[in-house]
């Protein structure tokens, strides 16, 4: 049955940009991960980039793990920066291999995608599709626990 309170809430929805969903999702990012996680901030604009791509996908596209390290360079990361290493007693002298650092920036970069990205947009935004293009997307603030 339709209530005044659920007419009231469906004239709330607006679409949201996707820039916005993403500047966000990476404000929050920022806050709960660790600077040095993420890299350098040449990193960060390419990071977000990627993050950007994801948000933007319609939908029966996939993203893949290639995709989601598109660009980023390993020397940037604390895990696995050689100078760094060094210093603090890490991957240096333990001589992991530069295949070794990328496949851990692989294993980071998929966790922070499936576990922290993708849970963000499914808590705060909801998405449908869209009737005027073809296999479109519309972001929508989610109602859930909003009154």
């Amino acid at each position: 049955m339709i209530t005044e309170a659920s007419i009231d809430q469906l004239e709330r929805v607006s679409v949201i940009a996707p820039r916005e969903v993403v500047s966000f999702i990476w404000a929050i990012c920022r806050r709960i991960v660790p600077s040095p996680l993420l890299g350098e901030p040449s990193n960060w604009r390419i990071l977000r980039r990627n993050i950007s791509k994801f948000i933007q996908l319609r939908k029966f596209e996939k993203f893949s793990l290639k995709e989601c390290i598109h660009e980023l360079k390993i020397s940037n990361f604390l895990l696995s920066n050689k100078h760094h290493a060094d210093l603090h007693g890490g991957c240096g002298e333990l001589g992991i291999s530069d295949i070794a650092r990328h496949a851990i920036l692989q294993c980071w970069m998929f966790w922070f995608f499936t576990s922290l990205v993708s849970p963000l947009v499914k808590a705060n935004f909801y998405v449908t599709e869209s009737e005027h293009e073809k296999q479109g997307c519309y972001i929508t603030e989610s109602l859930l626990g909003r009154n």
